[in-house]
């Protein structure tokens, strides 16, 4: 429908009339403040993503910081040997409970010192050491000793080994041969008494120990026709032993003693026994009624053994423990172990947190003209 001007006119009067009360200066300063630089309106999304940069550089630059002071304060922490664990290691091994209630490394240590250990190891054993094995008065309780010359263990004061408690020389009642190609030790010996000749089979074993034989024979006479009767009896290396501790008075040297278990025993099993009683004279357990010791881990020929423990009476108890873990480990096959939780870095020459070779030998004792 078409509308010609005079209605179009007649429809706009209709409107409602439109008045500006602003004046002209009023509108000149509203232009030209819209016309002036720097009013923009600001992009909403640049503000999150300079955010985002401000907390990666603070990152960037504290993470170094922070980890730079934990190495400080870990490197301080070995240092002071104290008993608090911060390496992984020793925290997950902790999670083990126990109904004993064993205070872990929450009990402080001894401190390192100078004081000088009694060391019953024989790391590598050379040839001019010689091997022979006592017992007590009673031949309950066999030794063997590892005479070493005096120029590879320098001592102020070489005491005679007939005055430490050990008796009775088993090795002088008895001539020992060995076959290098054959890996035979062969031994002669003369004994009437039942108790005597087993304790004979086991000095026999343990002098032929450091040869590494694979089979023992030991002939002796018959009581009828003197006629020679051969036994035949397997090496140290097919039992099974703990050590335990020979010590004749306080003022005199300990000894390891060899203890034989049940040739089906597990490591296990002979850990656990390493700190039972013992009822023979003289003779006491090598590791104290506040330490438990528990195989963690067996990584080809290195055992892992966590070691739970109240308060070390001193470094000495600490290293004695230790010695006896090494000796044990030896008779199960193992070449190293490695202690978790010990209290200790370093031990009597052992660095405690890395894996310890175990010894070729043990019991060393000054050769000197007294104990020929």
């Amino acid at each position: 429908m078409k509308r010609n001007d005079e209605e179009l006119k007649k429809l706009l009067k209709r409107l409602p009339k439109m008045e500006d009360t602003k004046s002209k200066s009023d509108w000149y300063e509203a232009v030209a403040d819209r016309s002036k630089p720097g009013k923009r309106k600001k992009n909403p999304r640049l503000m999150p993503v300079l955010s985002t940069l401000a907390a990666l550089l603070v990152l960037v630059i504290a993470i170094p910081l922070f980890l730079q002071v934990v190495n400080q304060n870990k490197q301080m922490h070995e240092s002071s040997d104290s008993s608090s664990s911060s390496t992984p290691e020793e925290s997950a091994e902790s999670k083990a409970s126990d109904d004993k209630a064993f205070t872990l490394q929450s009990k402080e240590a001894p401190q390192e010192s100078s004081e000088e250990l009694q060391d019953l190891l024989i790391s590598v054993r050379s040839g001019t050491m010689d091997t022979s094995v006592y017992s007590n008065e009673k031949t309950d309780v066999i030794i063997p000793v590892t005479f070493v010359p005096e120029s590879e263990k320098q001592s102020d004061q070489v005491i005679p080994i007939t005055e430490s408690g050990l008796s009775n020389n088993l090795s002088d009642k008895f001539k020992l041969s060995y076959d290098q190609k054959s890996a035979v030790a062969t031994a002669q010996f003369f004994s009437k008494d039942v108790e005597e000749e087993q304790a004979f089979i086991e000095a026999v074993r343990w002098e032929a120990e450091p040869l590494h034989a694979e089979k023992i024979k030991i002939k002796r006479p018959e009581q009828s026709d003197k006629q020679s009767k051969t036994q035949e009896v397997k090496p140290v290396s097919s039992q099974r032993y703990i050590f335990q501790l020979y010590q004749y008075k306080a003022e005199l040297p300990k000894f390891f003693i060899p203890v034989k278990i049940d040739e089906h025993s597990s490591m296990q099993q002979a850990l656990d026994q390493l700190h039972a009683p013992s009822r023979k004279k003289h003779v006491s357990a090598a590791v104290p009624d506040h330490v438990e010791l528990k195989t963690v881990d067996r990584e080809a020929d290195t055992l892992m053994i966590e070691v739970r423990h109240g308060k070390w009476a001193d470094r000495q108890e600490a290293f004695t423990t230790l010695q006896a873990v090494l000796l044990t480990a030896k008779q199960f096959g193992y070449k190293n172990v490695k202690f978790l939780n010990m209290g200790f870095t370093e031990l009597g020459g052992y660095q405690v947190n890395k894996p310890i070779e175990v010894p070729d030998s043990f019991n060393p004792y000054v050769k000197s003209s007294s104990n020929q």
